[in-house]
């Protein structure tokens, strides 16, 4: 259907260009009106952010870049870190040193002698593992798990053995 020789297409189409260029400029116009009618932040009541006022004390030691630690007078730890956002202030964690409960190692651990090799055996969330080391080139752990043991059938006197019926008596298995 012509219309005055054009189609109603063809004056859609340039309807639409035409919007297209204009819109982003009233968006863009509406923006500049806006931004002159606002008022800078120390008028509209928001105050600037202020810089804190607490230091490093100078007694502290560096620990790290950007990292202090300081113990108060009443023995209270505290750790010091420079952050993008300034200096910020933790409580420390007083560290325990570490003794020999700690370093015991897990009950699910066991060995046991074989000449002069020693059997370990450890439960595992996929079943027991065992396997053999000789005396001399036991590791760290090996070698606690070794001496806890032989420390524990040390101080059980006939430990591994089978109780035995005193004399006239029966086993009753």
């Amino acid at each position: 259907m012509p219309m005055g020789g054009r189609s109603v297409g063809v004056l859609m189409t340039k309807t639409l260009i035409l919007l297209c260029l204009i819109a982003p400029l009233a968006i863009t116009a509406g923006e500049q009106a806006r931004a002159k009618t606002r008022k800078p932040a120390s008028q509209t009541g928001a105050r600037p952010q202020e810089k804190s006022s607490e230091t490093v004390p100078a007694d502290a030691v560096q620990t790290g870049p950007g990292a202090w630690e300081w113990t108060a007078p009443d023995g209270k730890v505290w750790n010091y870190r420079q952050t993008p956002f300034g200096l910020r202030r933790t409580p420390g964690q007083t560290q325990a040193a570490p003794d020999a409960e700690t370093a015991k190692p897990s009950p699910v651990f066991t060995a046991r002698e074989e000449g002069d090799m020693v059997r370990f055996e450890r439960l595992t969330p996929f079943g027991k593992r065992t396997w053999t080391r000789k005396k001399d080139e036991m590791d760290e752990t090996e070698r606690l798990v070794w001496e806890r043991d032989c420390n524990k059938h040390e101080k059980q006197p006939g430990a591994g053995e089978e109780a035995r019926p005193a004399a006239g008596e029966k086993n009753h298995r």
